[in-house]
């Protein structure tokens, strides 16, 4: 039986690690050989793949000391999927700088076998948050109450993942409330 804490936990580590040599350890003891982590500018797959990866993103956020990746504490585990939503923070204050989600695909062993990624834009994430403010701001209360009720059912997340055909292969459902 996989721990999912002590999964997200060395996940979230993995990206916080400054020694390039450690980094490396811990790559190799949580992703399968052939795993992968994606996000929407690029797959990389195999390990010295994710260490370039990792290592970009922690030369490029972390090297200054300034901020510091944390997960948030509602991570869920769904057979072999762990949806874990994670956050940029500055150390100084633990401010928010940024925000993710990542579904990290099991193998048996409890292996990383994908590492799906979701960053939203700014934009992306400025349309939630004035959503989320017009639907309080709103001053009839059945308005408000439908706004609240969409908000509400927009929520939950699904992660499709497709075969070579494009069809649904599995299909995760994650319901819960904002």
């Amino acid at each position: 039986m996989v721990n999912m804490m002590d999964v997200v936990d060395r996940y979230v580590a993995v990206w916080n690690e400054p020694s390039a040599g450690e980094r490396r350890k811990r790559i190799g003891s949580l992703w399968a050989p052939d795993g992968t982590t994606c996000y929407r500018l690029l797959d990389a797959r195999g390990h010295d793949a994710i260490e370039a990866r990792v290592a970009s993103s922690w030369d490029k956020w972390l090297r200054d000391g300034r901020f510091v990746f944390r997960s948030r504490p509602d991570a869920v585990c769904h057979h072999n999927v762990v949806k874990v939503n994670w956050e940029m923070v500055t150390t100084a204050g633990g401010e928010v700088e940024a925000v993710g989600l990542s579904f990290l695909v099991l193998a048996p062993d409890g292996h990383i076998r994908s590492d799906y990624q979701f960053n939203p834009t700014i934009s992306e994430a400025n349309e939630l948050v004035d959503r989320y403010v017009a639907v309080w701001n709103e001053p009839n209360a059945n308005t408000r109450r439908s706004g609240i009720v969409e908000l509400w059912a927009s929520a939950g997340s699904d992660l499709l993942i497709l075969d070579e055909g494009r069809r649904i292969r599995f299909d995760y459902r994650y319901d819960e409330p904002i």
